[in-house]
């Protein structure tokens, strides 16, 4: 990491090893990671390497053994990844082919046109600070306002993937406790969703798990196919929830299936296959016709996908005995259960088509709001007022305890200094409230690098 702007042992500080996933590269999938560290690690070329393996030994004795000195063969145990290695080179060439500046330009394009289309949709919420430099890949929570509960990230990428062709990610994609950040969840929560040694059944557990839905954008993805990403995610926060009830929700894996999805030819399986006489490869199904992704089809795909969401409602009366019967058998899974789930279900969904709307519920949890800059939601702020500023929540106590309007809750948002002026981190709190005793008020914090040093505070009556 880089060291603080006017650290005084600024030149120590330096990356003793780096490691970097090649298969994330375009052209990298197979490939195995690459290590880059300082000779001086590997000193110790006396001593035994730290996994011991065919391809680290020059001499093999019954009662004693002699390492390669080069550090490569050393820490290299097992059969090497030959072709894996060499595709690896070839990924990082094609990178620098195209140039990182190159690269960096239109992700950063990329990046910035995708904000801005979809930051202020009430469905859709963009998880993470959207307002700092980053790739173009999104993780986002789609909301049916009416009911208060999320789209389930699986049941966004099903519908992404069966009425769009676009593959996308559901889950926490190996980042939990980010993800639990960026929802809101806190540790309390997070200790109930593990649910050891609860009663819940164990196919519940992966459904009930939170998670966001991600896509991205790669640099050498057109602008029309980017364009159509943007419209199409668009489309689904918006109108998504109407194709619920064609759904079959399968609680032990947490995913959600079509309900045609068993009159669809079944993917080719690996028994199935059989070797000719001559030794080729013979599949029994038919291999799946590939069309160039070209502008007209990306058209008729989008009024293909209006015509089913005007449609939904009428394909969803026929499985409406289906839809009630798996809520009812949903329902009996007890109380607790319901209070922690957080996503709608299909009979849920199906009610909303139908004008028989259900009971507006709060969900267990709400994503941190980064919709105005990198801040946070004001259930979050409060928690931080209260741990960082006790004055400020006494005060904020003390006026609700007497009835009167609570002071305005403030956002805050990190600025960073060049090292050329102050080292000091500005904490700005922005009003989004102007209610409060005597007028607004608003208070500004600055901290240092470590802790909280001075606070001002400034009323106005306008």
């Amino acid at each position: 990491l880089p060291p603080p702007p006017c650290s005084h042992d600024r030149d120590l500080v330096y990356k003793d090893a780096i490691f970097f996933s090649v298969h994330k590269f375009v052209g990298g999938p197979e490939t195995p990671g690459v290590l880059v560290a300082k000779k001086h690690l590997f000193r110790n070329i006396s001593s035994a390497p730290s996994v011991p393996a065919g391809g680290t030994v020059s001499f093999v004795t019954p009662t004693t053994q002699h390492y390669w000195k080069k550090i490569e063969l050393r820490e290299e145990g097992g059969t090497p990844q030959i072709i894996g290695s060499i595709r690896a080179g070839l990924a990082i060439h094609l990178k620098e082919a195209v140039g990182a500046e190159t690269i960096e330009e239109i992700e950063s394009a990329y990046s910035c046109k995708i904000v801005k289309e979809w930051r202020g949709m009430q469905e859709l919420y963009l998880a993470g600070p959207q307002t700092v430099p980053k790739l173009p890949t999104f993780s986002f929570v789609v909301r049916h306002v009416d009911s208060g509960r999320f789209l389930h990230h699986n049941f966004v990428s099903s519908v992404l993937n069966d009425v769009f062709g676009i593959q996308s990610r559901g889950g926490c994609m190996c980042a939990g406790p980010y993800a639990q950040i960026v929802l809101g969840i806190d540790e309390p929560l997070a200790q109930k969703y593990i649910m050891e040694g609860s009663h819940f059944p164990e196919e519940m557990r992966e459904a009930l798990k939170p998670g966001v839905t991600r896509i991205s954008f790669p640099y050498f993805m057109s602008e029309e196919v980017v364009e159509f990403v943007i419209e199409a995610v668009r489309m689904v926060a918006r109108e998504g929830w109407k194709l619920l009830p064609q759904y079959d929700f399968l609680p032990e894996t947490g995913t959600f299936r079509h309900c045609r999805q068993s009159q669809l030819p079944s993917p080719p399986r690996i028994r199935d296959i059989t070797y000719a006489s001559g030794g080729d490869m013979v599949s029994p199904t038919t291999p799946l016709s590939s069309h160039p992704c070209t502008i007209s089809l990306q058209q008729g795909v989008l009024e293909e996908a209006k015509l089913l969401f005007e449609r939904a409602a009428e394909e969803s009366v026929p499985r409406s005995s289906q839809l009630a019967r798996d809520y009812s058998a949903l329902m009996l899974l007890g109380k607790e259960m319901e209070e922690m789930r957080w996503f709608m279900v299909p009979y849920e969904a199906h009610l909303y088509l139908t004008g028989s709307c259900p009971p507006v519920i709060r969900v267990p949890f709400e994503p941190r709001d980064y919709t105005h800059g990198d801040w946070y939601s004001s259930q979050y702020l409060n928690e931080w007022n209260k741990h960082w500023n006790p004055h400020y929540w006494e005060e904020t106590k003390r006026e609700r305890e007497l009835g009167e309007d609570p002071v305005i809750i403030h956002q805050w948002q990190w600025t960073i200094y060049p090292a050329n002026r102050s080292p000091t981190h500005k904490i700005q709190l922005q009003p989004i409230r102007d209610k409060g005793p005597g007028g607004m008020r608003e208070k500004k914090a600055f901290a240092s690098m470590e802790c909280l040093y001075s606070e001002r505070e400034a009323e106005s009556g306008e």
